[in-house]
């Protein structure tokens, strides 16, 4: 986001690639099994919790209590109306994108420079980017027409965690520099 941010001051900016930007700013605290508990569905919660890989991590130790913990008193307030939304930390609804990247975003699409945005299909930011896009955000998106691209790898590309994550990124920004050439 500081490149998008620096890019929407610069003039003679040729183009800008994000690799799994987050549309909004994070809560203190939200990582990742507040993320998980605060936006996930109640089936894709029990998918993930019944993997046999997550019950061998989680058996017996306090991030299973807190996810658990987050998960139930989360899904309780949402079933009397007081869901987690970013409304209710006074952000604007759960599809809002901040200003801090919205508006960098906005001002890019409006000139015309060639974006491209790539995120990993397990990335917590490529969920968020989704619904992100409900909203303001894809109003931004539907007038940029084809020069926003956004695409995903599988995986997780936030952290480049693994060699064929950075392999994938890679080779992402080659073939970006050789289209925007």
């Amino acid at each position: 986001r500081t490149a998008l941010a620096g890019a929407a001051q610069e003039e003679d900016i040729a183009g800008i690639l994000l690799l799994a930007p987050p549309v909004r700013n994070p809560v203190k605290g939200e990582g990742g099994a507040s993320h998980l508990a605060l936006y996930s569905s109640t089936g894709d919660l029990a998918k993930r919790a019944f993997s046999l890989r997550t019950v061998r991590q989680l058996v017996g130790t306090r991030r299973a209590r807190r996810v658990a913990r987050l998960v139930v008193v989360n899904k309780v307030r949402g079933l009397f109306g007081h869901g987690p939304a970013e409304a209710q930390r006074g952000q604007g609804s759960a599809t809002d994108a901040t200003m801090g990247f919205l508006e960098p975003f906005r001002t890019l699409a409006q000139r015309r420079v060639p974006m491209r945005l790539v995120f990993g299909d397990q990335d917590m930011f490529w969920t968020e980017f989704q619904r992100a896009a409900e909203g303001r955000l894809g109003q931004v998106l539907a007038r940029a027409g084809a020069g926003i691209d956004v695409r995903t790898v599988p995986g997780v590309v936030r952290g480049f965690t693994s060699l064929r994550i950075q392999e994938l990124m890679f080779e992402q920004v080659v073939e970006w520099v050789e289209d925007l050439a």
